[in-house]
């Protein structure tokens, strides 16, 4: 294995109470998740991600969600600690790619868990997620990747 997980965390961080509340299963289509991930920190063999998800709403009538009014928002923060020496130093390698695509998945994997259980607790609709699209992700890979050439 390349790398191990250190730690996981999570806070909710910003709330609409009265607006959250309001999502019913009957308006349930009108509302979805955004979700980011990104590095927030890499130094040495321990590299950080920060998963941001939103319960977003689409605004009255629009079709799309360009600018959607943001409800509630939750991150999540993993750290890792790199088993490879150098893993990251090497430029855009297909391994490199392949271990960073890991890792954003799992970081994604570990916000919602730890979002699904408070919106639980808050006695929310839960909103379904998927894993985003690895190809969101390429170009902010290979720049980090490409920053970190030794």
């Amino acid at each position: 294995m390349d790398f191990y997980i250190v730690t996981s965390d999570s806070k909710l961080f910003e709330f609409d109470k009265e607006q959250v509340e309001s999502i019913t299963q009957e308006n349930i289509t009108r509302h979805g998740l955004l979700v980011d991930t990104e590095v927030s920190d890499h130094q040495g063999d321990m590299i950080s991600f920060i998963t941001t998800i939103e319960i977003a709403r689409i605004k009255e009538g629009t079709v799309n969600i360009a600018e959607p009014d943001r409800l509630l928002t939750f991150k999540g923060k993993t750290i890792y600690k790199i088993e490879t020496p150098g893993l990251f130093t090497f430029g855009v390698t297909d391994h490199a790619v392949s271990v960073m695509e890991a890792m954003i998945t799992l970081s994604q994997a570990h916000a919602y868990g730890a979002f699904n259980v408070t919106v639980k607790e808050m006695g929310m609709v839960r909103l379904p997620m998927e894993v985003s699209p690895v190809e969101k992700y390429l170009e902010g890979i290979t720049d980090f990747l490409t920053s970190n050439i030794q």
